[in-house]
Protein backbone atom coordinates (compact mmCIF):
# COMPACT_ATOMS: atom_id res chain seq x y z
CA UNK A 1 0.00 0.00 0.00
CA UNK A 2 2.93 2.15 0.59
CA UNK A 3 4.25 2.18 -2.95
CA UNK A 4 0.87 2.88 -3.78
CA UNK A 5 0.92 5.70 -2.19
CA UNK A 6 3.78 7.34 -2.63
CA UNK A 7 2.65 6.97 -6.62
CA UNK A 8 -0.15 8.86 -5.76
CA UNK A 9 1.63 11.61 -4.39
CA UNK A 10 4.10 11.56 -6.51
CA UNK A 11 1.27 12.33 -9.87
CA UNK A 12 -0.29 14.84 -7.18
CA UNK A 13 3.02 16.38 -7.48
CA UNK A 14 3.13 17.30 -11.32
CA UNK A 15 3.75 20.98 -12.25
CA UNK A 16 0.96 20.63 -14.13
CA UNK A 17 -1.82 19.88 -11.43
CA UNK A 18 0.03 22.18 -9.10
CA UNK A 19 0.74 25.55 -11.18
CA UNK A 20 -2.86 25.02 -13.05
CA UNK A 21 -5.17 28.09 -13.55
CA UNK A 22 -8.17 26.37 -12.43
CA UNK A 23 -8.94 27.11 -9.13
CA UNK A 24 -10.73 24.34 -9.00
CA UNK A 25 -7.91 22.55 -9.92
CA UNK A 26 -5.79 23.42 -7.33
CA UNK A 27 -8.55 22.97 -4.36
CA UNK A 28 -8.93 19.29 -5.66
CA UNK A 29 -5.44 18.39 -5.35
CA UNK A 30 -5.23 19.79 -2.05
CA UNK A 31 -7.88 17.81 -1.08
CA UNK A 32 -6.56 14.95 -2.04
CA UNK A 33 -3.41 15.34 -0.73
CA UNK A 34 -5.57 16.32 2.68
CA UNK A 35 -7.46 12.47 2.26
CA UNK A 36 -4.12 10.42 1.67
CA UNK A 37 -2.58 11.76 4.53
CA UNK A 38 -5.73 11.57 6.86
CA UNK A 39 -5.78 7.74 5.53
CA UNK A 40 -2.06 6.90 5.86
CA UNK A 41 -1.77 9.08 9.40
CA UNK A 42 -1.62 5.59 11.69
CA UNK A 43 0.77 3.82 9.14
CA UNK A 44 3.28 5.67 7.49
CA UNK A 45 5.28 8.77 7.94
CA UNK A 46 6.41 11.44 5.88
CA UNK A 47 9.43 13.67 5.99
CA UNK A 48 9.94 17.09 5.75
CA UNK A 49 11.20 16.75 2.26
CA UNK A 50 7.95 14.82 0.75
CA UNK A 51 5.76 17.20 2.95
CA UNK A 52 7.32 20.60 1.53
CA UNK A 53 4.46 20.13 -1.54
CA UNK A 54 1.63 19.82 -0.31
CA UNK A 55 1.48 21.66 3.18
CA UNK A 56 1.56 25.16 0.85
CA UNK A 57 -1.23 24.10 -1.29
CA UNK A 58 -3.49 22.90 1.55
CA UNK A 59 -2.89 26.16 3.51
CA UNK A 60 -3.29 28.40 0.29
CA UNK A 61 -6.54 26.66 -0.11
CA UNK A 62 -7.72 28.80 2.59
CA UNK A 63 -7.16 32.21 0.71
CA UNK A 64 -8.70 31.01 -2.77
CA UNK A 65 -11.61 33.30 -3.52
CA UNK A 66 -14.87 32.12 -6.59
CA UNK A 67 -16.15 35.06 -8.53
Amino acid sequence: MQRAVELAMKALMAKELLNHSDVDVKVSVASCFNHILIITAQTFSYDDEQMKVPTPLCVSCFYFQRD
